[in-house]
């Protein structure tokens, strides 16, 4: 079977006494293991308005739609890596105490190709080039997964970095392979 995989990887610069913060996680830890179609859909809908109220502060952003042989090995790549990234020793919290840290949001969803959720996304993330990385664009991108099929969706999955109590990461730990925001005009 073919697959789509979408991913969308966002760092929102956040102190860690943001409250944001909080409210993110409590979203993301809130959600069961195992959730039905309905339980998907408010997930998101609770998720969602928190990160597209946040875009102002949006400083990093990576994504991607996949329609490729390998999209079923991508998504499950991207899953190890960040299940093995949580592991990681947090930085010395003293090294840059007034420095602004970062927190990453990361969505991934693997749905059936050709299937409702394919074309949703497919459709949201259709605009030129140069709209991309804009954080209206973004905000698209974002507004259609809450409204996913997910009957047709294989398998999806959230992630916030660093996890609770962290300091959370630098500007210059997101250099690599990230857009600077800043770069882009809205």
């Amino acid at each position: 079977m073919a697959w789509t995989f979408f991913s969308l990887q966002m760092a929102f610069e956040s102190r860690p006494d943001d409250t944001w913060r909080r409210h993110v996680r409590n979203a993301i830890v809130s959600g069961q293991a195992n959730q039905d179609a309905e339980d998907k859909r408010r997930f998101y809908q609770e998720l969602v308005p928190l990160l597209v109220g946040r875009l102002p502060q949006l400083r990093r952003v990576a994504w991607d739609l996949q329609r490729t042989a390998s999209t079923q090995a991508d998504f499950d790549e991207w899953v190890t890596d960040l299940e093995d990234s949580s592991d990681v020793e947090p930085p010395d919290p003293t090294a840059a105490e007034q420095e602004a840290r970062h927190v990453v949001v990361t969505l991934l969803v693997l749905a059936a190709g050709g299937g409702n959720a394919d074309q949703a996304l497919g459709e949201a993330c259709d605009f030129p080039e140069d709209r991309w990385l804009k954080r209206q664009s973004l905000a698209r991108i974002l507004s259609v997964v809450p409204m996913l099929s997910f009957s047709s969706v294989r398998s999806d999955a959230v992630y916030l970095q660093p996890g609770r109590g962290l300091p959370g990461m630098t500007a210059e730990e997101l250099e690599e392979g990230w857009v600077d925001m800043a770069l882009v005009e809205d």
